[in-house]
């Protein structure tokens, strides 16, 4: 920690960086989750570099361009953060499709900054693992592919846990996150199940479907 602290105070020195905390409401992270309604606090580095056209800018929690002395500060700042950011036991949920009589194993995504993250930047999805969101209310949430580089299906389900929608996303390689589609479900929708794509076909998964959620570890 010290020498992070250290680093960033050379940084800092060298680049001019204001460090500031403010509230984020709309696109936070790149990633395949979800792309609006989240709120919270966050701490944004506003840089803005000796030499003109490199400074990293709040505009409502949307990132544009980037020098080298903004983007090491977010290296810096979020490496340690993201090396302890992968599942563990306590946060998987065993995810049952009554009809189909098959079960995945699912990631939990149950705060701001998972949904957030979601999938991205992930090579592989075993057939049988997933993602699930749990959001706060129910909503028409959308979910996005930027960053994301597996093609998946996205499964909302209602409170009851009933399939209302489903929808394919393939991986974005657009540089631009305004370029990438946004995927928006058709119902009301309190949770989402990521799945890879020809899992729903395989298993003959149909909206209407009930599933069931079993705590696999932890709380």
């Amino acid at each position: 920690m010290l020498a992070l602290l250290l680093r960033l105070v050379y940084l800092g020195e060298k680049c001019g960086i204001i460090v500031g905390m403010i509230s984020i409401k709309g696109l936070v992270f790149p990633s395949g989750a979800t792309k609006f309604g989240i709120s919270f606090l966050f701490p944004l580095l506003i840089a803005r570099e000796k030499s003109e056209g490199n400074a990293l800018v709040a505009d409502t929690g949307r990132t544009t361009t980037t020098g080298p002395c903004a983007a090491a500060i977010l290296f810096l700042l979020f490496s340690p953060l993201l090396a302890a950011s992968g599942p563990t036991k306590a946060e998987r949920d065993r995810i049952i499709f009554k009809s189909a009589g098959v079960s995945v194993l699912a990631e939990r995504a149950d705060s701001p900054a998972k949904r957030s993250r979601g999938l991205m930047y992930r090579t592989s999805l075993g057939e049988k693992e997933a993602m699930i969101f749990y959001f706060d209310e129910s909503a028409y949430h959308t979910f996005w592919m930027y960053n994301t580089r597996i093609p998946l299906t996205v499964i909302f389900l209602d409170e009851g846990l009933k399939v209302v929608d489903m929808k394919n996303m393939s991986p974005c390689p657009e540089k631009n996150s305004d370029l990438c589609p946004i995927y928006a479900s058709q119902g009301l929708a309190r949770y989402a199940i990521e799945v890879n794509q020809g899992f729903v076909g395989k298993y003959s998964i149909k909206i209407g479907d009930r599933v069931a959620i079993e705590r696999a570890y932890g709380r």
